[in-house]
């Protein structure tokens, strides 16, 4: 079975798409600057005759932007369209301009600056982010470039006229040696060729080496989000923020008094056997999305989903004096959230939901545990075992919420006692795995 692309694959896929995109922009503009040029330099019709050169170009790297996008072809696909470009480019310097200008020789174009239009198209492939294209850029260009010289040069007075625009005079000098070959002129020509030739690989190379870094920064970042994602998955937006721009967000492993709350709906087993998958599926999403939703606003911790329950935390990874008030009023707004939802659930001749939410303060346990390969961020002992069954306790007292004398008192003292408008004082209750009995009070 294929595997999904990874995040990074994707990441890449887009940056190459819009670098892509930019190329063929900048393309366009360069190439219509160069068409100004050669209307105002150069008689008509000459000057509209390279202009349009310069169009089918823009086309070319149009078609090209197209083809990848449009047809979503494969990156492989840049490495013809490249050689194109180099191919029109070659042709319309060295075959078309000579025939369509009366007098003009190829070796006079090679002679005087068309290398720039070849570097020009290099630099130009760097923006489509793929450094392999980049590279293949400088090779194209330097084999055209090199070819056309092979071409020319195979006419000995081609290479003296070479040599003597190179230096008039050191030609004059050569010509009148008779130990002097065509074989040795052709090699003092070629060596400005050469040094051009050597240059753009050279620059295609740092190009591609700029690419791949950038590449590598675009690795970084996505890890970085990926990172921030997996924080979204557990706090509020506003502590997301700031966790992501700490060295060690969540800390040592240590024991610090934290707020937890237990959620979970009441009968789901019965209502799972008897509804379709799909709406008990659905059901499932509707329950955590409205649940996460109302830890956020109180800014908990989502430490993880149960099923049909889940848990959160309020004091992680950092504690404050109205951790458990918070874990109360998220309490509040879970119920509040399913009484609205089940407005809508009654208007689609859905069953109603009911939840059920346990709260307890006390000293914790927080770090990371797991395996090397998967790790998660934890919060252990005894409190968390108090609160799961304080949640179990709503069935015996005919409550909807369940909250711990220590709860009780810590939120009245941060936020008073309207904190705990609505609830009622239970008689002591037995907590399983706990000799003494809890004071709870119940919404």
């Amino acid at each position: 079975m294929e595997q999904p692309p990874s995040r990074v694959e994707t990441a890449f896929e887009q940056e190459e798409r819009a670098g892509l995109l930019l190329a063929t922009k900048v393309r366009v503009v360069a190439l219509a600057a160069v068409a100004v040029m050669f209307l105002i330099l150069q008689p008509m019709p000459y000057g509209l005759y390279n202009a349009l050169f310069m169009a089918a170009l823009a086309l070319s790297g149009g078609a090209h932007a197209w083809t990848r996008l449009k047809l979503s072809a494969g990156t492989n696909i840049g490495y013809g369209f490249i050689a194109l470009d180099f191919l029109i480019i070659t042709v319309q310097l060295f075959i078309a301009n000579p025939a369509f200008w009366p007098g003009l020789v190829p070796e006079v174009l090679y002679s005087y600056g068309v290398q720039a239009l070849y570097f020009l198209f290099v630099m130009l492939t760097a923006l489509s982010y793929a450094p392999r294209l980049t590279l293949w850029a400088g090779a194209a260009a330097g084999l055209f470039y090199g070819v056309v010289f092979l071409w020319l040069t195979r006419d000995p007075e081609v290479v003296r006229w070479l040599l003597f625009s190179m230096s008039p005079d050191a030609a004059a000098g050569r010509m009148e040696r008779s130990d002097i070959s065509v074989a040795d002129d052709m090699l003092m020509a070629a060596i400005p060729r050469i040094a051009d030739i050597t240059f753009m690989l050279l620059i295609a190379a740092i190009l591609a080496v700029v690419v791949a870094r950038s590449r590598r920064l675009v690795v970084a970042q996505v890890g970085a989000a990926r990172e921030r994602a997996n924080l979204a998955r557990y706090f509020p937006p506003t502590m997301v923020d700031r966790l992501a721009h700490l060295d060690q967000p969540l800390g040592p492993v240590r024991t610090q008094k934290v707020a937890v709350l237990f959620a979970d709906i009441v009968g789901f087993t019965g209502y799972a056997e008897s509804a379709p998958a799909e709406q008990v599926v659905e059901t499932l999403r509707e329950f955590h999305g409205r649940m996460e939703q109302a830890v956020f606003e109180n800014g908990g911790t989502l430490d993880k989903f149960l099923g049909d329950g889940l848990m959160a935390t309020f004091g992680t990874p950092n504690a404050a004096a109205d951790d458990a008030a918070r874990a109360v009023s998220c309490a509040r707004s879970m119920i509040a959230a399913v009484e609205a939802w089940n407005h809508g659930r009654s208007a689609q001749d859905l069953p109603p939901i009911k939840i059920s939410v346990g709260v307890h303060f006390g000293d914790a346990v927080l770090g990371d545990v797991g395996s090397e390969r998967r790790m998660e961020f934890a919060v252990l002992g005894d409190t968390v075992n108090v609160a799961s069954r304080l949640e179990r306790l709503t069935r015996e007292l005919d409550g909807l919420v369940v909250v711990s004398d220590a709860v009780a008192a810590r939120a009245r003292g941060t936020s008073g006692d309207e904190v705990l408008a609505g609830f009622r004082r239970a008689e002591p209750q037995a907590i399983r795995g706990r000799r003494e009995q809890e004071t709870v009070w119940v919404l």
